[in-house]
């Protein structure tokens, strides 16, 4: 009596799409910002005025995990995509999974992480998503420790269970992708630059820009609330940007000129520079009943959002990982609380780093900047 053959098709296929450090000869733009410090401010905040995010438990979409049923292996193949940038060494690094089933039946993801090439850690996340036949999968974040080393190689994995065509799953466990190889750049001098607030030559004309009547603006605002639905929350901004990231490509002004526009123009063309993505932002987070405001370096622009006193950044910080998964959440202070850094043209997320900004042992730094301008937007 012959012996019948088991045929076992597993493929890891590592893709890498990598999304590095922000790229000054890209962002980078030159602002008229007056050298004279000791220009009239136009406007002082009202705390009273102030509005805070709300903050609620987020729980996990994720879909319920199969039973083992199958002892023998039915076989799977996925392909895996990454997304990251330049971590800084001695600090945290953080890439994205994105997972594609290339098999014929339904494979369930329910973990990934990264795996430190020199055996030093493993760093382990919960997911839980059935990806059909051709399907693409974003998994999240994997955040991971930077050792003062000039190249890394992290291991990525997944835990996979694959079903046969009689519809019985196998756990294959931990499987490992080939490892990353990835550069790291030096720690971050501080340092300390000089602020201005609100000066009436840049208030009145970044207050006339942002909008948050617009009718493309209060449109994407009832998206993110419908999706995060209630008062005013962090969700929502979380929302209101990653969807900015893939509305709005960026494009660099005419040469020779320095073009703002209103949030109107830039939704409806669906591309602009770092000014319009700030004003945009700051629109957007206006249309939903949030405070905004927007800071301006000799070559960038970026949006913040208030986020109450030094007490709330704990539940906010939480809510944010809530959302994303394990990522660093960066803000500014001033004597009016903290406000959480948005900048679409660069960062990967809401609270990511904007251009030329760097992580340092106690928060972040500019890395070359020496004068930065604050601008408020008014409440209306």
């Amino acid at each position: 009596m012959g012996k019948k053959g088991f045929m076992l098709l597993v493929a890891l296929i590592g893709i890498l799409a990598y999304i590095g450090a922000q790229n000054p000869e890209i962002l980078q733009e030159s602002f008229f910002v007056s050298d004279d410090r000791s220009m009239e401010t136009a406007y002082e905040l009202d705390t009273q005025t102030l509005t805070s995010p709300n903050v609620h438990i987020l729980d996990p979409e994720y879909d319920d995990k199969p039973s083992q049923s199958n002892i023998l292996s039915p076989g799977y193949s996925i392909s895996s995509a990454y997304s990251y940038g330049e971590p800084f060494r001695e600090n945290t690094g953080m890439l994205t999974m994105t997972i594609t089933n290339k098999g014929n039946n339904e494979i369930y993801v329910y973990g990934y992480g990264i795996r430190q090439a020199s055996g030093s850690g493993i760093y382990d996340f919960d997911s839980g998503y059935l990806i059909a036949p051709e399907e693409e999968k974003e998994l999240g974040y994997a955040c991971f420790d930077v050792p003062d080393k000039s190249t890394i190689k992290p291991e990525p994995f997944v835990k996979i269970m694959a079903t046969s065509e009689s519809g019985k799953w196998h756990d294959y466990g931990i499987q490992y992708f080939d490892a990353i190889e990835i550069k790291t750049r030096a720690a971050a001098t501080e340092v300390s630059p000089q602020y201005t607030y609100n000066p009436a030559y840049l208030f009145d004309k970044i207050n006339s820009l942002v909008n948050s009547s617009d009718p493309q603006v209060r449109s994407k605002a009832a998206k993110a609330a419908k999706e995060y639905p209630g008062k005013y929350n962090i969700y929502q901004v979380c929302a209101l940007y990653d969807n900015l990231i893939e509305d709005v490509d960026y494009i660099s002004d005419p040469r020779g000129s320095d073009y703002w526009v209103g949030p109107g123009e830039t939704l409806e063309i669906g591309a602009g520079d770092c000014d319009d993505y700030a004003i945009t932002m700051a629109s957007l987070v206006e249309a939903i009943g949030g405070t905004s405001r927007i800071y301006l370096t000799e070559t960038h622009a970026y949006a913040a959002v208030y986020i109450g006193m030094e007490e709330d950044i704990d539940r906010i910080s939480e809510a944010i990982e809530q959302y994303y998964g394990c990522v660093p959440v960066y803000y500014a202070t001033d004597k009016y609380g903290c406000w959480l850094l948005l900048d679409p043209s660069a960062g990967m997320y809401a609270g990511s780093l904007p251009v030329e900004t760097a992580p340092t042992e106690n928060g972040w730094t500019y890395t070359r900047q020496t004068n930065v301008t604050v601008i408020d937007i008014a409440a209306r």
